[in-house]
């Protein structure tokens, strides 16, 4: 980045608008130039307008936009702009703010912030940046934020000498604040808090763990045993279930169909009803049927009776209107003869006017232009008579006023002569005001600064000291509240000696452990014990059912086995029945046939010439069809039967199967239990001899009871003892626990009253300085006022001395704008005397007009008098002329009442002749009309009663009395169609009622053998009701045991996911653990001084770069005095390489080192960005001769890598050594100007 062009206006106390062109050859040639002026005359202000313009800030005032104090106190706009080139592309920089009407005393406005990117002739651009984005665009564009800017490119080497004469933790604030390693410091809280939480989330997860509850392996196993035989009662339970499901659906079924027989039967006697309901209707439906078929032929006839009258109607009007035509025909022809007399008369008077009205024509028009003329004159005349007069008028007010101004003028220019002197004002006001501002500063800022803090050190000491006597207090009661808990602690010991008699309290532990292992060794074999009785007892029931149940089946097998013997019997006898039954009703089927063969003739069927059947038929009586229904039920009876009996056999079986599962379970589980009674009572024997008791004789439940009962008690013993040594404990702990926080209360009140006794006596030592500063002011802004107030007194104004300084400056602001007031008096009189003499000039300019204008009126109407007397008499000959042929009479009227009555008649004769025509060929029309509708009712008559004859013929053969009879049968179709979809919709009715009776029936026939239905429903309904209430049961105690079963699995799930979770936080704790050890701390400051000592070893390489340009004497190295944290130490290279400590270097030693430094940082803050511009602010006055030679030699090398370096400094030497200088001079008033190379001022 390099700086090209810099302009300013009314910055400090650079008021005006200056420019500076880095560009310029003398600034290219050299590398180097000097910005030399007097202290406080504005110097540091160009580099505050490059760092304004860039990025609304200053190293002295943080945000100029919201008060900006850097705006010139006399100026209501300020300015800052910056050309500057960047990765080869060039860019201004702008920064504008003013106050209301650009006015010193108006309301402060919105700054306005802009980066431009220029074309490369400088002169236009775009805009790319606006407000606020315009420093993140600078620092985007450049790679240098505000910080690098003012580490690299404005170098103020004051910084690090405060930081070479600093304390420790001066330095280090100052190194944090210059190399920017703030971030470290919150990094190391950063990895501190982190540690901090990564305990407490694993302190967490540990807590978690320990609260899932799983089941061990054989609790699981019974749960899941206990579940599968509930689900095998569940199924038999299901199978029985949908067995009953289908009988009662079965009773539901035939309950419906014997329901759905009588609802039929209501329906059947309903529809019969109403079908003789609807039987007038089908007589209805008939008659419109037959109807129907001639209503053509009748509809017909009405047309041609509707036609025949239609045709009478208009005959009878053709009649009467062919009357009236020829009627009016006649008076038109005589309207006719009369129009066109009246016509021919009217004529001859339109040719005899002909002759006179071209002359009198000629005549009007003469008069008219004559007339017009006049009215012209006499126009002009009258203007120019008005002119006349407003010139006049005019001339009489401009003498009137320029009177008056002549007379003001005079009054003004006295004015002046007298106030001539207040002409200086300005100059003098400046000046009075800059004083005011000064003593402003130092009594409102300085002053007021320092009262209040002295008034806040007062205060703070006050509160110090009654913080330390309440400290003091508190102190004396905590330390004795420390003996009373030491003596407690002493006692607490004493009881819990006695308590435990010599023994440790782990061997009453592990006591109680084994009392309570044997107690639960005892309560598991009881419950084996029971569980094994139990079992046994189930298991001799089953045995019993099983025995029961295999008589039953055995018993039912030979039921069944006889049924079925009796079941083929009965097949046989009637399969001979039926057979002899078909062949009887085959026999029956061709007796006619067979009556009719003849003997030795062939059968027209089968051909045979021998006819067995002829004459001898196969006998059937009722007897032989009753046996054969009677064969056919017994049948069915036992088929049935068997059915029902293989039904109860497979039951049984099934039942038998299940029971001997259950057995064999049992079997099993008694068993395992008898090895769980083993392996229980030496388990319990164990626990005995571990005791040292002796073991039991005999096992048995009451055995283990009376054992059991024995142990209980000496474990409530023990646990008694336990417990009194816990709760002794925990309140040893508790005393611990406050003799700890005691102790460390009053450690931290001591060191409190060693803190706040230092911070006294430092407060103590700053109000003495304070209050002497104050002192101090207050004489020098007494001396000030002074001064100000014989300033005052040489322009007339006298000023009384105040005891309050506040009103005494408020009287001196009162006298400035006195004196503004005179001054705007002043200038107010001069400009309205300047004014005055231009308007008398003007009006006697415009007098002079005036007369010439008058004088050129006056000739023109001399004229125009003239010219209207003569035209005026020979309009008066015309006129006379005109008299004499027409009189007053209006040619062109008369002419137009002529020709309008001519064309009204003509008009009229036409109209009448057309009517007539018209007529005429209306009666022509009416005429044939006439005929032809009488021909058409002749022949329409005739048809009508031929057709008439016909439909009355064809009434009596559909069987219609008359016509009326007809007209009452006939019914719209609609209407009838309505009917016929009424019949049809009763007829279907029959139909699928008739339907719906036979396949009832059928299916009420069909149910009535079902051997199901033998059976009671209500007992099926209320066994179905028990087996549900059994199953809802069944699936409680299932889903509890699933439920326990699922959630030790979950629960054994989530016991794996948290250890694995614990696990990868146990990891991430130990990370952040170690780190925490490494670099962090609470307070940020482990990690932030070990990259501090880095990044000052960093700098000091880089500037002991530049200190070998400086001198080869000195070398700079960090100090291996651990005292001396972060401090540096020189290295004299011309005494033996010995290390001198940077506080006993001299004023010149110390500006090189400094030098060096701030040139170190300026590479290291800019790291990789090309900086071609450098400013150095002051520091210089403390070199010799030869040490000042160096820096500048060492600087103007800089050239040489492309840079540009500006020296700011007050020092007369530099003039001498640098030839391209920027001088700031003072001026009057406080301010200064800019002059020099590349400057110039608008």
């Amino acid at each position: 980045m390099k700086v090209l062009r810099v302009e300013l206006s009314n910055l400090n106390s650079l008021r005006g608008t200056f420019n500076i062109d880095f560009t310029d050859e003398a600034f290219t040639s050299s590398g180097i130039f000097a910005i030399t002026g007097p202290t406080g005359a504005g110097k540091s202000t160009i580099l505050d307008a490059i760092c304004l313009a860039l990025y609304s800030k200053t190293p002295r005032l943080n945000d100029v936009g919201s008060t900006n104090e850097i705006m010139t106190r006399s100026e209501g706009t300020c300015m800052a702009r910056v050309i500057f080139e960047s990765a080869h592309k060039y860019y201004l920089a702008s920064f504008e703010q003013h106050r209301s009407r650009n006015k010193m005393g108006g309301a402060l406005q919105n700054k306005t912030h802009l980066l431009i990117e220029l074309d490369k002739d400088l002169k236009g651009g775009k805009d790319i940046a606006s407000g606020r984005n315009v420093p993140n665009k600078v620092a985007e564009i450049t790679g240098l934020d505000f910080d690098k800017f003012t580490k690299s490119m404005l170098l103020a080497q004051g910084n690090f000498a405060n930081f070479l004469k600093s304390n420790d933790n001066e330095r280090s604030e100052l190194l944090e604040k210059l190399t920017g390693t703030a971030i470290y410091s919150r990094i190391s809280q950063f990895v501190y808090q982190k540690d901090k939480e990564a305990k407490l989330l694993l302190d967490h997860l540990k807590e978690s763990l320990e609260h899932i509850e799983i089941l061990n392996e054989e609790e699981l196993k019974e749960k899941e045993s206990a579940v599968n035989e509930i689900t095998e009662k569940v199924k038999l339970l299901e199978n029985e279930n949908q067995y009953l499901y289908t009988t009662l659906n079965k009773f539901t079924e035939f309950n419906k169909a014997k329901n759905s027989a009588q609802a039929l039967k209501l329906e059947q006697e309903s529809l019969s009803a109403k079908f003789t309901e609807f039987k007038p209707k089908e007589i209805k439906i008939y008659n419109a049927q037959q109807a129907n078929l001639i209503k053509n032929d009748y509809f017909s006839l009405k047309d041609k009776e509707k036609s025949i009258q239609e045709l009478n109607d208009d005959i009878e009007f053709l009649n009467t209107t062919l009357s009236a035509l020829k009627e009016n025909k006649n008076t038109l022809e005589t309207d006719l003869k009369s129009k066109n007399a009246a016509f021919l008369k009217q004529k001859e008077k339109a040719d005899a006017f002909k002759k006179v009205s071209d002359k009198v024509i000629e005549l009007d028009a003469k008069i008219e232009a004559g007339t017009d003329e006049l009215n012209q004159l006499q126009n002009s005349q009258k203007n120019l008579i008005e002119k006349e007069s407003i010139c006049k008028k005019s001339i009489e007010n401009n003498n009137k006023s320029l009177l008056k101004l002549q007379s003001e003028h005079k009054k003004l220019s006295e004015y002046l002569k007298e106030h001539i002197i207040d002409a200086t004002l300005p100059e003098v006001i400046s000046v009075l005001q800059n004083k005011l501002e000064q003593i402003n500063t130092l009594f409102y800022k300085d002053l007021t600064g320092k009262v209040q803090e002295s008034s806040a050190l007062d205060a703070a000491i006050k509160k110090l000291s009654e913080e330390n006597e309440k400290n003091a207090v508190s102190l004396e009661k905590n330390e004795t509240e420390l003996n009373k808990l030491n003596d407690k602690e002493q006692s607490v010991n004493t009881q819990l000696a006695a308590l435990l008699a010599g023994k440790n309290i782990q061997e009453y532990r592990q006591s109680a452990e084994n009392y309570s292992a044997l107690i639960n060794a005892s309560d598991k074999l009881l419950e084996t014990y029971k569980k094994h009785n139990q079992d046994s007892s189930k298991l001799n029931e089953l045995i019993l059912d099983i025995s029961k149940l295999t008589q039953n089946q055995s018993k039912n097998s030979q039921q069944l086995k006889d049924k079925s013997n009796e079941q083929l019997l009965v097949q046989k006898d009637l399969k001979l029945k039926e057979t002899l039954y078909n062949l009887k009703q085959k026999a029956m089927t061709f007796d006619e046939q067979r009556h009719q063969l003849k003997e030795g003739e062939p059968c027209p069927l089968c051909g045979s010439t021998v006819h067995p059947y002829a004459s001898d038929l196969i006998p059937w009586t009722d007897k032989d069809e009753i046996e054969l229904n009677n064969l056919k039920e017994r049948y069915e009876a036992l088929e049935k039967d068997i059915h029902t009996q293989n039904i109860q056999l497979i039951k049984i079986s099934g039942d038998i199967e299940h029971k001997e599962k259950q057995k064999q379970t049992l079997l099993t589980e008694i068993a395992n239990q008898q090895t769980v009674i083993e392996e229980r009572e030496k388990t319990l024997s164990e626990q005995l001899s571990i005791l040292n008791i002796k073991g039991i004789d005999e096992y048995n439940a009451n055995n283990i009871f009376d054992l059991k009962d024995k142990f209980s008690f000496s474990l409530s013993q023990i646990q008694n003892i336990i417990k009194d040594v816990d709760n002794i404990n925990d309140e040893k702990q508790k005393i611990l626990n406050q003799l700890s926080k005691v102790q460390t209360q009053v450690n931290t009140q001591r060191q409190q009253r060693a803190v706040i006794n230092t911070e006294i006596n430092e407060k103590s030592s700053r109000y003495t300085v304070l209050n002497n500063e104050i002192s101090n002011l207050k004489q020098e802004i007494d001396e000030k006022c002074s001064v100000l107030s014989n300033a005052f007194s040489n322009h007339l104004i006298k000023i009384d001395k105040t005891e309050s300084v506040d009103e005494y400056l408020k009287k001196f602001s009162s006298a400035i704008s006195v004196l503004q007031n005179k001054n705007d008096d002043y200038k107010k009189n001069q400009k309205e005397e300047e004014t005055c003499r231009q308007k008398i000039v003007e009006k006697q300019s415009i007098n002079d007009a005036e007369t010439a204008k008058l004088h050129l009126i006056a000739t023109q109407l001399n004229d125009i008098t003239k010219d209207y007397a003569k035209k005026d008499q020979m309009l008066s000959f015309v006129k006379e002329e005109r008299s004499n042929l027409f009189g007053n009479n209006n040619v062109k009227t008369y002419q137009t009442e002529l020709d309008e009555t001519l064309v009204n008649l003509e008009n009229s004769i036409k109209q009448i002749s057309n009517n007539i025509q018209n007529i005429t060929s209306h009666i022509a029309q009416k005429e044939g009309s006439l005929s032809v509708k009488e021909k058409n009712r002749l022949l329409l008559s005739t048809q009508y009663s031929i057709d008439k004859n016909a439909f009355m013929n064809a009434l009596q053969a559909h069987q219609f009395l008359n016509v009326a009879d007809f007209e009452h049968s006939l019914i719209d179709d609609k209407d009838l169609n309505v009917l016929i979809n009424e019949q049809k919709h009763l007829q279907d009715l029959l139909l699928s009622l008739t339907t719906k009776i036979t396949e009832n029936q059928k299916l009420i026939d069909a149910m009535s053998d079902d051997p199901d239905l033998k059976q009671n429903e209500e007992e099926s309904a209320l066994k179905l009701q028990n087996n549900k209430a059994e199953l809802n049961k069944l699936s409680e105690q299932k889903g509890y045991l699933r439920s326990l079963i699922e959630k030790h699995f979950d629960n054994a799930k989530k016991f794996d996911e948290k250890a694995k979770e614990y696990k990868k936080q146990e990891d991430i704790y130990t990370r952040y653990h170690r780190l925490c050890s490494l670099i962090g701390t609470a307070d940020g400051k482990k990690y932030r001084k070990f990259v501090q000592n880095i990044s000052l070893e960093y700098l000091i390489n880089l500037a002991n770069r530049e200190m070998s340009k400086l001198t080869d004497r000195y070398k700079l190295c960090v100090s291996n005095d651990e005292k001396r944290p972060l401090e540096i130490d020189v290295i004299d290279l011309y005494q033996f390489s010995c290390h001198r400590p940077t506080s006993n270097l001299s004023g010149g030693e110390t500006f090189l080192v400094s030098l060096a430094l701030a040139l170190g940082l300026s590479k290291m803050a800019s790291q990789n960005v090309q900086v071609n511009s450098l400013f150095l602010d002051e520091g210089f006055g403390t070199l010799d001769d030869e040490a000042l030679e160096s820096a500048l030699d060492t600087l103007a090398s800089l050239q040489k890598e492309g840079k540009l370096i500006g020296v700011i400094s007050h020092v007369a030497k530099l003039k001498e050594r640098i030839r391209t200088q920027i001088e700031v001079q003072k001026l009057a008033g406080g301010y200064s100007t800019i002059k020099g190379a590349g400057c110039s001022r608008t």
